[in-house]
């Protein structure tokens, strides 16, 4: 019931009239630290998605009246799978009752999303930018690398695996998963921030690795209380903004409606 209240918020944000900015404007959900469970939310993206490709009853000509969307948030505990993924690959997940397993249609294997971690997804139209899947993953790693450069973190990138690494490349950080579907993309990154994500990790084959190849920022920080999940996600909507050239246009909630309440919408 809780996650059809939660789907139904969040439907309300998808139907809202396209505001008067230009393209170059894209919406901003930033859901702080509230727990939010994957399903909903995931559906979320696909409504997103769905909209800008005139899936969903629009004119396919109208479809580019519709900025891009960014959103940062944190779920309940879940295990994903990628399209790459294979049963093994959840190694001693299943035994874990208190943790959801669901099938996506991002790319790469099993991962992990909780507390303690902050998740990025990116609604993106490439055709505004760059129609080059590639060059999209490695700006959503720089996304992470200069997050992780505010907080004095060296973090690195490994021609063999997607996601941002630390320690020479010996330990992941944060795991890179998109889906994109004529030039529409969805899903995106996730950053590991406190060690309460961790031990679920070591349950996995995270993304075909050992999970103790899994890190997170506070095992980096001589202070690790210098490192909130706040901070966090305002360095990461900042050079989101930067990277992308976008104006963030943060998504406000009336108390009443849930509804978007951004003059012009």
């Amino acid at each position: 019931m809780r996650s059809k209240c939660i789907l139904r918020t969040l439907q309300a944000a998808t139907v809202q009239a396209v505001p008067k900015y230009g393209l170059r404007e894209c919406w901003f959900y930033d859901f702080g630290d509230r727990l939010l469970p994957y399903e909903p939310v995931h559906r979320w993206q696909q409504q997103l998605r769905a909209i800008r490709l005139g899936r969903s009853g629009e004119a396919p000509a109208t479809t580019l009246r519709f900025p891009d969307a960014f959103m940062l948030l944190t779920h309940t505990p879940v295990y994903t799978l990628g399209t790459a993924a294979s049963p093994g690959d959840l190694g001693s997940a299943l035994q874990e009752a208190s943790c959801a397993v669901v099938r996506t249609e991002r790319g790469g294997k099993v991962t992990y999303h909780g507390p303690g971690q902050v998740t990025g997804y990116a609604i993106m139209n490439l055709r505004r930018y760059r129609c080059d899947l590639r060059w999209y993953v490695s700006l959503l790693e720089e996304v992470v690398i200069r997050c992780l450069r505010d907080f004095g973190i060296p973090g690195e990138r490994r021609s063999d695996h997607h996601g941002v690494w630390v320690a020479g490349g010996t330990r992941k950080i944060a795991f890179i998963g998109v889906s994109v579907s004529r030039w529409v993309t969805c899903h995106g990154f996730a950053l590991n921030v406190n060690r309460e994500v961790l031990p679920p990790f070591r349950r996995i084959v995270a993304c075909g690795l050992d999970g103790n190849t899994v890190t997170c920022m506070q095992d980096l920080l001589p202070h690790p209380n210098t490192c909130s999940t706040e901070q966090v996600r305002n360095s990461l909507a900042t050079h989101f903004s930067e990277l992308f050239d976008v104006a963030l246009k943060p998504y406000a909630p009336s108390a009443a409606s849930g509804t978007d309440s951004r003059s012009g919408t």
